[in-house]
C-alpha cells in the first residue's frame, strides 16, 4: 500500500530541520545503544510501524543484540539493562504517555541521577522528536520496506 502524502517532497525544509536535530543527537555523548533502545521503545509504545522497523534494525547494525530486543517491552522486569538504561526507558515512556499532571520531582530526579545536564537534554530531545517522528508516520501510513 502507498503511503498517503509524501511528505519529504510536501514539506523539505521542515525535514530538513529534523534532519538537523538527528544529525546533532546522532554526534552528542549519548550512548549509541542506548539511543536505539529508546527510540525502538517509543515506537512500540506509538505503534509505528515503520519506526519500529528501522530502529530494531539500525539497533542490530550498530551491535544491539536480539534477546535485548525480544525483552525491550518488558524492560523492568528485565536483568538485561542496566540502570542508566532503565532510567532512559522510564523518562522515554514518561515523555511519551505524557499526562496533565506532567513529570513529578520524584521522576525528573530519577533520570537525572543517571545522565549529566547535557546528556539529559540531548535524551530529552532525543525522545521529543522521536514521538514527533512517529505522529508523521503514522498520520500519512508509513509502511516498512
Amino acid at each position: 500500500m502507498p503511503i498517503r502524502l509524501e511528505y519529504w517532497n510536501n514539506a523539505p525544509e521542515v525535514l530538513r530541520y529534523i534532519m538537523d536535530i538527528k544529525k546533532y543527537l546522532e554526534g552528542s555523548d549519548l550512548d549509541t545503544l542506548l539511543s536505539h533502545l529508546v527510540l525502538l521503545r517509543i515506537s512500540q509504545i506509538n505503534g509505528c510501524k515503520y519506526c519500529i522497523d528501522i530502529h530494531a534494525k539500525e539497533a542490530l547494525r550498530d551491535g544491539e543484540t536480539q534477546a535485548r530486543l525480544d525483552v525491550l517491552a518488558g524492560w523492568r522486569e528485565s536483568a538485561e539493562f542496566s540502570d542508566q538504561e532503565k532510567a532512559a526507558l522510564e523518562w522515554a515512556e514518561i515523555l511519551t504517555n505524557v499526562t496533565p499532571k506532567g513529570t513529578s520531582k520524584a521522576q525528573y530526579d530519577a533520570v537525572q541521577s543517571h545522565f549529566n545536564e547535557r546528556d539529559l537534554v540531548d535524551l530529552t530531545f532525543l525522545i521529543s522528536t522521536m514521538n514527533a517522528w512517529n505522529r508523521v508516520s503514522i498520520a500519512f501510513d508509513h509502511e516498512p520496506d
